[in-house]
């Protein structure tokens, strides 16, 4: 499953907040979601048309932790911005 980083700019907006917070505000449902670093880094690897896959092996790497957890995080963070029709 590939995404196109271009259409998803589109639907939202990003902003950093802190050390570990960005804001994506998605002006078409007038909707705000707040993620740390793991999921902007989520997006960006989208951006550079990584799979889950790859991405899952990437912060299996990175964090040190079991990959079907690490799966199920980044599957629950891609649904959600399917409900919002970012992807």
């Amino acid at each position: 499953m590939t995404f196109s980083w271009k259409n998803m700019r589109k639907k939202f907006k990003i902003r950093k907040e802190g050390e570990d917070r960005y804001l994506l505000y998605i002006p078409e449902y007038r909707k705000l979601l707040i993620t740390n670093t793991t999921g902007y880094q989520t997006l960006i690897y989208l951006e550079k048309n990584k799979s889950i896959d790859e991405v899952v092996e990437i912060f299996q790497k990175e964090y040190k932790v079991d990959r079907d957890t690490v799966k199920k995080d980044i599957e629950n963070f891609i649904e959600k911005l399917k409900r919002y029709n970012i992807l």
